[in-house]
């Protein structure tokens, strides 16, 4: 199932600018993979933090009892901070990985197809 976020232009999708996917491994595990965030995008908001809430609420809505994914070892310490264990290093085509879970209860179930990140933007008022 792949998943995106997408940049707006007038309350309409204009162009994706991150992407995730998930799938079900076997019953009830399930596994995140190709977490990406435009370049341009990977420093405005919590772009790929909210990518990897909504894939693992998503498979957690579909019967997931764990979420995993294999992570690069420069991400370990964001995924860490988003709730997600190490269960292990390893190398992947070369690189140094963790196999790492979501913690399920930090992320609650949901059955929605779409979901907004929405930035407040501040607005100036004319006093009259």
């Amino acid at each position: 199932i792949p998943i995106i976020a997408a940049c707006c232009m007038a309350g309409m999708p204009d162009r994706v600018v991150g992407a995730v996917r998930i799938h079900e491994a076997e019953p009830g595990v399930w596994r995140g993979s190709r977490l990406a965030v435009h370049e341009d995008h990977r420093r405005l908001g919590r772009i790929g933090a909210e990518l990897i809430r909504m894939a693992v609420s998503t498979a957690h809505g579909l019967g997931a009892t764990r979420f995993l994914a294999q992570v690069q070892e420069q991400n370990v310490l964001f995924f860490r901070r988003l709730h997600w264990k190490s269960l292990g290093a390893m190398t992947l085509h070369g690189l140094p990985h963790h196999d790492m879970q979501a913690d399920l209860s930090r992320y609650p179930a949901h059955g929605l197809d779409q979901t907004w990140l929405l930035r407040p933007q501040p607005r100036n008022r004319q006093v009259a």
